[in-house]
């Protein structure tokens, strides 16, 4: 086994780190529908950024690492901290196989080598021997009783795996998850935030142009949200464009 006695590895900090953006649209979901990154993406991925650099610090061997959130970024890694961290993952999730999509579907940690991956994941074996990859370990982000995403470790060349290894892949994971669940929950509360003042600027315009009190105004929107089979924020966000409402134009 590895000797776990690592020695602080000086510059870690300055280590480069592969950040997505907005990923493209998505032909076919995979683990999840493509959901819009939130305006505090690049804060979370630099406190991702941080603490992987600092886990690199303490063991040089969480060199190759990616953190997979498929709530937020859907075909892409939320971090990887070196391009042959983020070819492997975008191979995992393009294909939906690997360790990756095991440790998700299962929630347990999942390790393969270069001896066993052809059989246990052949669709992205290929990009494994291209990269130099051998040893993977994938440990599942959990936020309390949910499987969110995945941290996986990668070794080129010859790896080795220890209990320490796991131990501390897991305790980052645990971290990792809880950074993405607080910003995706920040996300959905500001953008309920937003929602809510524009159905509010809306009805303000219904009942100036018609007319109508503040309860008039709210049920036509929602009769007519009703009736399109449309969202009503995005109906709001209609009258508020055209400063109107078709439906109240016609009775």
């Amino acid at each position: 086994m590895t000797d776990t006695s690592h020695k602080p590895v000086t510059g870690a900090s300055e280590a480069t780190f592969e950040v997505s953006g907005s990923p493209a649209g998505m032909t076919e979901p995979r683990f999840g529908s493509p959901v819009e990154v939130p305006p505090e993406a690049s804060e979370q991925t630099a406190t991702l950024q941080a603490l992987l650099a600092g886990v690199r610090a303490a063991d040089p061997r969480f060199r190759h690492v990616s953190v997979v959130h498929p709530r937020t970024w859907a075909d892409a890694p939320a971090v990887a901290t070196t391009p042959v961290a983020r070819a492997m993952a975008e191979a995992q999730l393009a294909t939906n196989d690997g360790a990756i999509a095991e440790a998700i579907r299962t929630g347990l940690p999942v390790i393969v080598t270069g001896a066993d991956r052809a059989t246990r994941f052949p669709n992205v074996h290929h990009v494994s021997r291209r990269l130099g990859v051998d040893l993977q370990l994938a440990v599942p982000l959990r936020h309390r009783t949910r499987v969110v995403g995945a941290l996986s470790v990668y070794t080129v060349g010859e790896g080795d795996l220890d209990l320490s290894m796991l131990e501390l892949a897991e305790a980052v994971a645990t971290q990792a998850a809880a950074l993405l669940e607080l910003a995706r929950e920040m996300a959905d509360l500001r953008a309920a935030m937003v929602t809510r003042q524009r159905i509010g600027q809306a009805c303000g315009i219904l009942m100036s142009r018609f007319v109508l009190t503040d309860e008039q105004a709210f049920l036509a929107l929602t009769r007519a949200s009703q009736n399109r089979n449309l969202k009503l924020r995005e109906l709001a966000r209609e009258v508020i464009a055209t400063g109107t409402l078709s439906e109240l134009e016609e009775s």
